[in-house]
């Protein structure tokens, strides 16, 4: 059985793990970044029956964030909720951690992340992905 595709998160800078989103408390606005790119790359995997849903590198952090229901102030702990409810809802749902060196954000994440999204709010891989879609540049290996 060959290895399946999946949706990577690789926490790395200039990813989009690392971006700082700027809505969110100066405190809390990283591991909210890393929560919610989580919760983009589960509601991906749940669209596109047997993906596999892959943590690169120091992702360690953020699958022990999707573990912990109580403790979270603000507007972490109903997203991880929501993530928790969407990996349920998901026959296929698979978590890994792999080691880094693997590929980058896919595509596929960054695209489905900022429908709606305002003009000057994406981070530089988002928007370089967009516009490796647009020329019709292949995504190979995801």
């Amino acid at each position: 059985m060959g290895a399946s595709a999946g949706v990577v998160i690789r926490n790395a800078y200039g990813d989009y793990v690392d971006w700082k989103v700027a809505f969110w408390s100066h405190i809390l606005e990283r591991d909210c970044a890393e929560v919610l790119a989580a919760r983009f790359a589960v509601e991906v995997a749940g669209n596109y029956q047997g993906q596999r849903l892959e943590f690169q590198n120091g992702c360690a952090k953020v699958v022990s964030l999707l573990t912990i229901k109580r403790g979270w102030v603000g507007s972490i702990a109903p997203i991880i909720s929501d993530i928790l409810a969407l990996m349920q809802a998901s026959v296929d749902g698979c978590f890994t951690c792999i080691p880094k060196g693997g590929n980058q954000v896919a595509w596929l994440l960054a695209k489905h992340a900022t429908v709606g999204a305002a003009d000057g709010m994406m981070p530089p891989c988002v928007v370089g992905a967009l516009a490796m879609d647009k020329l019709g540049i292949g995504t190979s290996g995801i």
